[in-house]
């Protein structure tokens, strides 16, 4: 899936259809959340059942769409999704989303060939039907098969041809080995005007069918979506010039909390917002990785290659082997043992510019906005001209041991992890906090990281969240020794255990008498004098916070 998303980005469509969502054998039901994508609406058929394959569409916010259906005589297909696309002068487009199985009934097929009829007959509607009906034995440049009247494929020509809809996909579709390529994906339209500029992308992930692009001739009507700041179009020239102008120590002089110095600041750098960040009403498109988009154009060439000369066996391999790459985008429980041999408490922390500044320039420019609203795009671009002000902050929180009242505050994310969506046990909350705290947190985590490498506190059997030890290291280390124990002809015995919400039942008390026990009473540097107890406080701030995201996560579920 993350393919699909990447290739979405790159192509920018305003709809995408996705059949055989569910692989065959699956473990887990994919959620709507799992498969939901930033600036598009999903639509879905037969996700959660445990049945058939399942169908989603992505619809680009602002297009005016909505899903439809028809009474027939039979029963309703479970394998196809219609939606309206209206439009803004001529007749409104109904696309339909079909996947027909090749273990269909004899009733399932009747009642999606009596569905495809229905809407046929709509002649007030453009049509147009996409998917995959796994019907090879079709000519579609003679509309023939060679197969019997009384044939499944033979009905459906039938049904094509009584309400004269021409099928628009002319080269093969699913070239999988030895087997011989065939048109299984369809384009069936009501006029061969309502589509046009067809093309064919290579498969997504290790699928074997290509991906069809077109354009629908329509001209859709689109809804007004809420404007908003473009950050990738700001003048962060002027904004830093203005800025730059900016008394600092002014501007917090006089100024006794820490709440009211952050939201000076904040205030400060929001008022440039509306002088220099325009606003739009288009969803913003976030831009691939260079490699990545290398990646994907390499694939779709080498598909090409192997598509034009399926002989040659250099090219298949050129291809299978690009398939194959994926885009760029634990724990081990052990008995607790007394820590020996701590030389000193943790060094004195300071907190300087260049820090900062590395820090700021690090930010991922397209997380989502938190709850101070400065954005991430904001914080980098500006981070030479309010490292200054960050810095004073920093320093006068570790000095208080406290938290600014917004960063004790979350945006809430609910993130499936599987089985029933109406359950609320099966969300992981995911809280979005201030990234100008999360940079303060990153500082203190390095030094405290030093710390623990230098005292040896950590055991070597921690893999998972240290630097240079992976999950995948630890893999590595663990079939090693499984492979020397069967050498020597030992048995191995494997647990797995995993411990449901693990980090919402740390016990904070106990936490910060261990920091306190491991040598982790942080001093904090503050210009020539030096205090021993603010980090403390701060890392008690940061553990309410947490007890406070867990009271908002109950009460909102």
């Amino acid at each position: 899936m993350e393919e699909a998303k990447q290739v979405i980005k790159l192509e920018n469509p305003d709809i995408v259809a996705i059949v055989e969502v569910k692989p065959k054998n699956y473990r887990y039901l994919p959620t709507v959340t799992e498969l939901s994508i930033e600036d598009y609406y999903l639509y879905e058929q037969n996700l959660e059942e445990n049945t058939d394959r399942g169908i989603v569409c992505y619809c680009r916010k602002g297009i005016n769409v909505h899903p439809i259906s028809i009474s027939t005589d039979t029963i309703e297909p479970k394998e196809s999704l219609w939606i309206c696309i209206k439009s803004k002068t001529t007749s409104d487009t109904v696309l339909g989303i079909c996947y027909r199985s090749p273990n269909n009934t004899n009733t399932s097929d009747e009642a999606l060939f009596s569905q495809i009829a229905a809407f046929a007959k709509n002649t007030n509607q453009k049509l147009a039907i996409i998917g995959d009906f796994n019907l090879p034995k079709i000519d579609w440049n003679r509309q023939y098969t060679t197969e019997s009247t009384a044939s499944l494929t033979s009905k459906f020509l039938d049904v094509i041809n009584e309400h004269f809809l021409e099928q628009l996909i002319s080269e093969p579709t699913r070239m999988r080995g030895s087997d011989t390529p065939s048109i299984l994906d369809l384009l069936l339209v009501s006029d061969g005007d309502v589509v046009s500029d067809i093309k064919q992308l290579s498969p997504i992930g290790k699928s074997d069918h290509s991906v069809i692009v077109f354009s629908l001739e329509t001209e859709v009507l689109r809804t007004r979506v809420a404007p908003k700041r473009n950050y990738y179009k700001g003048d962060y020239v002027a904004m830093k010039r203005e800025l730059s102008d900016v008394n600092w120590i002014e501007e917090f002089s006089g100024l006794e909390s820490l709440d009211t110095i952050y939201t000076r600041f904040t205030k400060i750098v929001a008022s440039m917002d509306e002088q220099f960040i325009p606003m739009h009403n288009k969803c913003t498109r976030v831009a691939l990785p260079k490699a990545n988009i290398e990646m994907i154009k390499a694939k779709q060439k080498a598909w090409r290659d192997y598509k034009s000369n399926r002989q040659s066996n250099d090219r298949e391999k050129t291809f299978k082997r690009l398939r194959n790459r994926e885009p760029e985008n634990e724990d081990h429980f052990s008995r607790e043992e007394p820590i020996q041999g701590i030389s000193e408490s943790i060094r004195l922390i300071e907190i300087k510019h260049s820090d900062v500044l590395k820090k700021l320039r690090e930010l991922n420019p397209s997380k989502s906005t938190v709850p101070d609203n400065l954005h991430p795009k904001l914080l980098k671009e500006l981070a030479t001209v309010i490292t200054e002000p960050l810095v004073y902050i920093y320093r006068k929180s570790l000095e208080l041991g406290e938290l600014p009242a917004i960063g004790k505050k979350a945006i809430v994310v609910p993130i499936s992890k599987g089985g029933k969506r109406e359950d609320p046990s099966n969300y992981r909350p995911i809280s979005l906090t201030c990234i100008t705290c999360k940079v303060l947190e990153s500082l203190i985590a390095d030094h405290t990281l030093e710390h623990l490498k230098r005292e040896k506190i950590l055991t070597e059997k921690q893999f998972g969240f240290p630097k240079e030890r992976s999950a995948e290291i630890q893999l590595l280390c663990a079939t090693d020794d499984w492979k020397k124990n069967i050498d020597k002809g030992f048995q191995i015995d494997l647990i797995y255990l995993d411990l449901k919400k693990a980090f919402d039942k740390v016990p904070h008390k106990r936490l910060v008498k261990k920091l306190r026990k491991y040598g982790l009473l942080i001093r904090v540097l503050i210009q020539s004098s030096s205090t021993d107890y603010g980090l403390l406080n701060w890392q008690k701030a940061s553990c309410v916070r947490g007890r406070l995201f867990q009271q908002y996560r109950r009460r909102s579920s």
